[in-house]
């Protein structure tokens, strides 16, 4: 007679256990502290894109990574840390985006319209995330301090965009002013302000552009 332990079915090797059926991620046995905290950046990432800051908690971060709950504190002090941390994604995915909408482009008119659609697509994919910036900034000093860090080496990087694209060097002023008008329409279109105001996204989009195409425009022989 079978007992009924050995009745039981095994399994099958990498079939999903009750963390995939969770929708988590299954780990490896083993320490890598450096796997595991990129893993819940990652995982942070994805939850504060879909759900925002403050729809979320450390122990949700965890499981979707695939680690325990409480295994979140080894890695950060506090939620607020590892949102800082996806904020610096957000900061170079948006210059990958400009970059890669430039390419080997010689004229601004050529593509400073495909830089304001690349970083429109940027502002949705994000926009949970940059509305929780915007109320953790009128709050949190810590993210008021690093958004403003971020914004300096910004207004660097512009610089260095113009100078590489013998466009004006714009000064500091008209960097920022550049860099704060483009980042809150963009949010304003990709969060539909815009269309309950009446403004379509294409005419708000141009509108972008030809402001930046006189901030930026070519130097004077």
């Amino acid at each position: 007679m079978r007992t009924r332990s050995a009745s039981r079915q095994r399994a099958p090797v990498g079939s999903s256990g009750a963390a995939t059926r969770a929708g988590r991620v299954k780990r490896p046995r083993g320490r890598d502290p450096a796997g595991a905290r990129n893993a819940m950046i990652q995982s942070a990432e994805t939850i504060f894109r879909r759900e925002g800051y403050f729809a979320t908690d450390s122990n949700a971060i965890a499981r979707a990574a695939g680690y325990a709950p409480g295994s979140f504190y080894t890695h950060f002090r506090d939620k607020l840390e590892v949102f800082l941390l996806v904020y610096e994604r957000w900061v170079l995915g948006e210059w990958q985006a400009i970059d890669a909408a430039i390419g080997a482009s010689a004229k601004t008119q050529d593509w400073i319209g495909r830089v304001v659609t690349s970083t429109l697509d940027h502002h949705r994919q994000w926009r949970k995330f940059r509305a929780s910036l915007r109320a953790l900034a009128a709050i949190e000093p810590s993210v008021r301090g690093a958004q403003n860090e971020q914004r300096r080496q910004q207004i660097k990087r512009l610089q260095d965009l113009c100078a590489a694209r013998k466009l004006r060097r714009p000064d500091a002023a008209t960097s920022l002013t550049v860099l704060l008008a483009a980042e809150r329409i963009l949010d304003a279109i990709a969060e539909g302000d815009m269309l309950v105001l009446g403004v379509e996204t294409e005419r708000a989009c141009d509108a972008l552009a030809a402001m930046l195409t006189v901030l930026l425009g070519p130097t004077r022989a």
